[in-house]
């Protein structure tokens, strides 16, 4: 048997020279994990050089590959034929195996089911009645090696045969060399001449009850460094002349044509977004943000309040997606009623939408002073770019009361694109314990029918994403579907398909655990304050990002000179460097420090080198990437031509000849635009915002409810600290960390551990101890009081 030529860039082809060519239906494929290749595409690219008009794509084990072999074959201008390798049981529990291939877009639904079927039942297996029932659109061969019909053929009487080919639409004949492959690795051993035998009454049987019989070439996996038995039309026919010349033209050209032909062109997901549907949703959205903003701002609201809410409102309502905010911000809101905050990313950072639904705590208005109480507001403010939390406490000048400055100024365009037609993505980060609760409360909202998790390759699933459907609509009609563990009384069913793939056609929420909600939550529980009402510009806490003195101590005993240890994002030694050396004393200057961190290609050889030699400060340098947008526009470039470079540069992809000319134009400083084409990605204002908020609140309990703050630290970050050699003392532990950093090298996994010696630290060189109780449980401790480590953790609510 001749084979292919081994081909992954398309030379190098056997081309197939018929006047009328043969259609394969027998292409497995599958995801091969290590090669991180579908052979189905190199198949379909073989074949669209022979000139082939259509080919059946079989899965086997699942169909991930489906997307992107569909893709692949409609490019090329071929008809993908897809189909299934299944196991069926009969009535007597006797397994046999068959092809099963969709027609129509009925068919293709069906065969998603199957699928289904097919991946939660325990063998993999389907029962001969469900195939049955979802025979519509459907076609079922038989006959290729390996199935019960060959093996009858065999082995049986003819009315046995013909009794099993009853059962199948078509027929099927592999060459003499497949199936003697195929036996071979079964023990068994059959003469060419048996084989054709063989192949021949399989023909008469097909005769006989009027079944077309198609010769397949059973085409397998294989990956860049083996061969593929691909059979030309000519090569088809040889191996089949044992049959005749006429039956070998039928079987191998006729047939599997006219076969073809019974196969409609269809998508495999669907041209129009099924997002779940929420009765009045659009008049809901709107007038939950108004009630919000008039909440804050008064009635009537600020022109600059209401340009902004009503430039997102409209596009959100036009585009559909008015549901994802007002689910989110249902999960938001029981979650804080259950006790437990939930901390945001994604696109609602940047949205004021998001922020009077309750989605997100971060307010992308520009820099303002708004009274709680009477709602004066005032906006005349010069710190276009950077945060209102830097703004001094002032009175309100027409109540009296204290007013606080507010506003990020962010702008939506940033992840909603300049039309702001891009669908939502949304983040919510929940406690650990609280996660479980969240994914259930959408299964009770929305119905179990309809919530699913979002698979990804290779069978697994991503760590919170769900995946919402509306009513009426089955996941069959986007993805097959496939258990992926137990929670209590409630089975979750997750997408075969990866969710990359239909992400675009379907809501998917991510639901994520996080440890800041849950240490936020103990922290509470613990002082009494909750995190909300932490001030965010208390001058003493901002001091301990650049200092020790807060908290009584000096870099000689902690070994740093800042008191950022175990405070989220701020703690590591990298960014605990850039406090050193940069000195922030702002909210924004910490947003900087953020962003600086976060980004690739932004700090080192960047904006460090540029602070240093005193080009620009640290409010100056780039990063965020929202401030190249601002101040491009600040410098008089069109805002679509300012998004643009702004892309470009987060991105990495750096700036035109054309582009720099319009940013010198508009009076950018050389040094400015050359950090721009240094930068392979710069971090986002609204995640800044979100980090710096989280931070601030980690310190503020650090410094003021120093107990509470490491009974709750290390509750949740019980698993990386090692509590007999902390109740040793500071002297112990500094022992133990020099050790855990001299072996740090070549144990990567210890830096976590390392982390949680520096707060203990911290801790005992500020006077605290731990120390073990009557009852065998550890305690943090000072000389008057002592708190347990783990602390009570909360459990949610069911």
């Amino acid at each position: 048997m001749e084979k292919s030529a081994q081909m992954t860039n398309g030379s190098n082809v056997r081309q197939d020279d018929a006047a009328i060519k043969r259609v394969e239906f027998h292409v497995h494929s599958s995801f091969i994990a290590e090669e991180k290749v579908l052979p189905v595409e190199i198949i379909i690219e073989q074949a669209t050089q022979r000139g082939y008009r259509a080919i059946g794509i079989i899965g086997k084990d699942g169909i991930r590959s489906f997307i992107s072999a569909e893709k692949k074959a409609k490019q090329a201008g071929l008809l993908p034929i897809f189909g299934i390798q299944a196991t069926i049981v009969d009535e007597e529990g006797r397994p046999f195996e068959c092809y099963v291939y969709a027609k129509n877009l009925m068919g293709k639904k069906h065969l998603f089911k199957l699928v289904s079927l097919s991946l939660c039942a325990e063998n993999n297996s389907l029962s001969k009645n469900s195939m049955e029932a979802l025979r519509d659109g459907l076609m079922i061969s038989g006959g290729s090696a390996g199935s019960e019909l060959f093996e009858a053929v065999l082995n049986k009487s003819r009315e046995e045969a013909e009794t099993i080919a009853r059962f199948f639409d078509v027929l099927e004949i592999n060459p003499v060399p497949v199936y003697k492959q195929y036996f071979a690795g079964e023990g068994l051993v059959f003469s060419d001449a048996e084989l054709e035998a063989a192949i021949g009454s399989i023909c008469e049987i097909g005769e006989k009850l009027g079944i077309e019989v198609i010769a397949v070439g059973n085409v397998e996996d294989f990956n860049q460094q083996s061969e593929a038995p691909f059979y030309t039309t000519d090569e088809m026919l040889r191996e089949f002349e044992h049959l005749g010349l006429d039956k070998a033209y039928e079987v191998v050209v006729v047939n599997t044509n006219k076969i073809a032909d019974r196969f409609e062109a269809y998508d495999l997901l669907p041209d129009r977004r099924l997002f779940p549907v929420i009765k009045d949703g659009n008049h809901r959205i709107r007038s939950l943000c108004y009630s919000g903003a008039e909440g804050k701002y008064g009635n009537p609201l600020p022109d600059v309040v209401k340009y902004r809410l009503e430039r997102e409102l409209l596009p959100i309502i036009q585009n559909g997606f008015a549901v994802p905010y007002l689910i989110a911000a249902q999960v938001v809101k029981q979650s804080l009623s259950d006790g437990y905050m939930v901390g945001t990313r994604g696109s609602v950072g940047s949205s004021l939408a998001a922020y009077f639904l309750g989605i997100s705590e971060m307010n992308p208005l520009p820099p303002h002073y708004a009274c709680h109480v009477c709602k004066y507001n005032e906006w005349e403010i010069s710190d276009k770019g950077k945060t209102g939390l830097d703004l001094p406490d002032k009175l309100c000048p027409q109540c009296g009361y204290k007013m606080k400055g507010d506003g990020h100024d962010i702008p939506c365009e940033m992840f909603l694109g300049m039309k702001l037609d891009k669908a939502p993505d949304i983040d919510l980060n929940v406690a650990v314990e609280y996660q479980e609760r969240a994914h259930d409360g959408l299964k009770e909202l929305f119905g179990h029918h309809n919530v699913f998790f979002a698979g990804t390759m290779a069978n697994g699933r991503h760590p919170g994403g769900v995946i919402i459907l509306p009513d009426g609509v089955d996941m069959e009609e986007v993805t097959p579907v496939q258990y992926t563990e137990q929670r209590g009384s409630m089975s979750w069913l997750q997408t075969h398909f990866d969710y990359h793939d239909i992400d675009h056609i379907v809501f998917k929420l991510d639901i994520l655990q996080h440890e800041g909600p849950s240490r936020m939550r103990l922290l509470r529980d613990l002082t009494g304050v909750g995190p909300a009402a932490v001030p965010l510009n208390d001058p003493k806490v901002l001091q301990l990002f650049r200092s020790t003195a807060p908290l009584g101590l000096n870099k000689e005993q902690i070994r740093t000179s800042v008191a950022t240890c175990g405070i989220p994002e701020m703690g590591t030694p990298f960014v605990r460097s850039m406090l050193e050396e940069t000195q922030p004393s702002t909210f924004f200057e910490l947003l900087q420090i953020s962003g600086l961190s976060h980004g690739t290609g932004t700090w080192e050889g960047n904006a460090r080198e540029l602070i240093r030699s005193e080009v620009c400060t640290l409010q100056s340098a780039i990063g965020l990437r929202d401030n190249i947008m601002q101040s491009l526009i600040t410098h008089g470039m069109e805002a679509d031509l300012a998004f643009k470079i702004t892309e470009n540069v987060r991105k990495g992809k750096g700036i035109p000849g054309d582009w720099i000319d319009e940013m010198k134009t508009c009076g950018l400083q050389d040094w400015y635009i050359n950090s721009c084409q240094k930068i392979k990605y710069l971090f986002p204002k609204a995640h800044a915002v979100s980090y710096v908020i989280s931070a601030i609140r980690n310190a503020y309990y650090k410094l003021y409810f120093p107990l509470e703050y490491y009974a709750a630290y290390f509750t949740v970050r019980g698993k990386t600290i090692d509590v007999e050699v902390c109740s040793q003392g500071y002297e112990a532990i500094l022992e133990k960390l020099l050790q855990m950093e001299e072996q740090a090298e070549n144990h990567p996994g210890h830096s976590c551990n390392i982390m949680s010696l520096e707060v203990a630290l911290e801790m005992t060189a500020r006077g605290f101890h731990f120390k073990k109780g009557n009852d065998g449980r550890f305690y943090v401790a000072d000389s008057v009081r002592s708190i347990a480590v783990p602390a009570a953790a909360p459990v949610a609510k069911t």
